[in-house]
């Protein structure tokens, strides 16, 4: 989604929420642009997401499981298949 259809965050005192963006590394053009909207939408709410890199879609899960494993609050996965 993009222009005056994209999604609006409304969420107040989020600094200490820890976030992980998961990412799938295929399709290098589409996802850096996708990853930089995920951040710049994040990064006006909370200090600093963690980022992390999958080979593929099914490593997305794999990676998005294990950070909700390890205490995050939230976590994003971006892909495109």
């Amino acid at each position: 989604m993009s222009g005056n259809r994209s999604p609006q965050l409304t969420l107040t005192d989020c600094q200490d929420l820890r976030v992980g963006v998961v990412a799938s590394l295929y399709h290098q053009r589409v996802m850096e642009g996708l990853l930089d909207g995920a951040l710049r939408a994040l990064r006006e709410r909370i200090t600093e997401p963690t980022v992390l890199r999958a080979p593929g879609s099914f490593g997305l899960a794999v990676v998005a499981r294990a950070l909700a494993h390890r205490g995050y609050d939230a976590v994003v996965a971006v892909g495109v298949i």
